[in-house]
């Protein structure tokens, strides 16, 4: 079996089944570099009908990996309006931008974040 196999595996048993989501997506991302993918970060989050939380997500890196929650409250800050993630809720698809020659003026902040840390694309999309 090759690697992409033995990831496919490996979710499928002992990732589904670990009850550990940081762990899943450690290995999940892990194994996409140990291929050949240029992954620098990879948030993976999940929405959710609760009076109190909208979200809830991992952010990975190769450096670490946490978990983090989204309120209601938080969908009307700088933070959200403008960003990656309120364009994919919108519009319903995915979102690649290139974060290369961005104008520091009109582009939203997380974008000038992310390549000012080495980011050259960026991609969302939901999952059904």
């Amino acid at each position: 079996m090759d690697v992409i196999d033995d990831l496919n595996q490996w979710m499928m048993a002992e990732g589904r089944c670990s009850g550990d989501p940081l762990k899943v997506v450690d290995h999940f991302c892990s194994t996409l570099i140990e291929v050949g993918v240029p992954l620098w970060r990879a948030n993976v989050s999940q929405r959710f009908a609760n009076p109190l939380l909208l979200a809830w997500g991992i952010v990975w890196t190769p450096e670490g990996t946490e978990i983090y929650e989204v309120t209601h409250a938080q969908m009307l800050t700088i933070d959200y309006i403008g960003s990656g993630f309120e364009y994919i809720f919108k519009n319903q698809r995915p979102l690649h931008k290139s974060l290369r020659n961005l104008d520091p003026e009109t582009e939203h902040l997380s974008y000038l974040e992310f390549a000012e840390a080495g980011g050259t694309d960026y991609y969302a999309t939901l999952l059904d």
